[in-house]
């Protein structure tokens, strides 16, 4: 098939649901790239969000989500914080029976959408899975950044408890003798706090202001997307986690706990208590999104978890462009830094 046959579509909003179906049939795809996730971020973060696709005649058959910016009068394309999930999504072309012609219509695919990208922006990035071929990246000299989170597998392993550390499980089981609640959130503005506490105790500041966490959060909940715990004792909630559900999948998007008071066991009880609604609900992962801060991780693989990895790839028009969003990436870690 000539690359003739292919041709780039900004897709109208109105048409998004074409997008969504398309999404729901491929591997790569998640919620964090459907329409719903993408308006509660333009409503919450006021940025704009595109939709580039790849038609072959009148078959879609690749794209991805764009939320385009300025800085320095330069346009680029950054991957935010609140979309943990955002790279190339293209068709497997199940109808070709050699994976030759497969993986080299899946090439031609890609190389529309890239081509698309660098002639528009200065700089771009995105995350993609690292099982993927990932080769026409390479040939343009994209880098290659590795990003680890930890997932349990909630199927695989019906007696996950006895999989956690020793230690893990004793703190658990005391935790449970202590009369606190677990329950769901309806209303997120009681547990902000507990998010600046949660990284203070690493030292930063949360990478999601007050007001926009509230909105967001919010909007998930009202949209069906996700879904709010926490564990409440006479009406404080010491520990809170937010999820996003995409069936068999669950995501931990927030978390955070109270580290002003001696509740150093809420956070393990709760995402236990999660660990287990999930898995009785025949959802097969629970990704818990991150998995690079040695303290973070180490929790997070003591409940069982396994490291899995994913690839941030970057592109930059020239080593000009390096430089200046090197320079503001390392003013925004600075900023972050209490």
């Amino acid at each position: 098939m000539a690359v003739a046959d292919y041709k780039i579509v900004y897709l109208d909003p109105t048409d998004w649901n074409q997008w969504d179906r398309f999404v729901g049939q491929t591997p790569q795809g998640s919620i964090f790239q459907t329409s719903a996730y993408i308006n509660c971020v333009k409503k919450a973060f006021e940025r704009p969000a595109e939709i580039v696709t790849v038609f072959r005649r009148n078959r879609l058959v690749g794209g991805v989500v764009l939320y385009p910016q300025k800085h320095f009068g330069l346009p680029y394309v950054g991957t935010p914080f609140f979309v943990p999930r955002n790279g190339f999504i293209l068709d497997e072309f199940k109808e070709s029976f050699f994976y030759y012609k497969r993986i080299n219509s899946r090439n031609k695919v890609l190389e529309l959408l890239l081509k698309e990208i660098e002639s528009r922006f200065v700089f771009c990035a995105l995350q993609q899975s690292s099982e993927e071929d990932l080769r026409q990246l390479m040939w343009k000299n994209w880098q290659f950044i590795p990003d680890y989170t930890v997932v349990v597998y909630l199927q695989q392993n019906k007696d996950i408890f006895q999989q956690m550390d020793k230690d893990v499980r004793r703190r658990i089981r005391i935790f449970e003798k202590t009369g606190f609640k677990f329950e769901q959130l309806k209303q997120l503005n009681p547990v902000y706090k507990l998010l600046e506490e949660s990284y203070g105790r690493h030292g930063l500041n949360p990478p999601i202001a007050r007001s926009h966490f509230i909105e967001f959060s919010q909007s998930l909940l009202n949209s069906n997307l996700g879904k709010c715990f926490a564990v409440n004792q006479g009406g404080e909630i010491s520990a809170f986690a937010l999820v996003v559900e995409n069936f068999p999948a669950v995501y931990g998007l927030f978390s955070g706990r109270n580290f002003i008071k001696a509740y150093s066991n809420a956070e393990l009880y709760l995402q236990w208590r999660i660990i287990q609604e999930y898995q009785a609900n025949g959802y097969k992962i629970f990704d818990m999104l991150g998995g690079m801060v040695p303290s973070i991780a180490k929790v997070k693989l003591e409940l069982g978890g396994r490291l899995v990895r994913r690839d941030n790839v970057r592109y930059f028009r020239n080593r000009f462009y390096e430089f200046l969003f090197d320079i503001e990436a390392s003013r925004k870690r600075k900023k972050r830094s209490l």
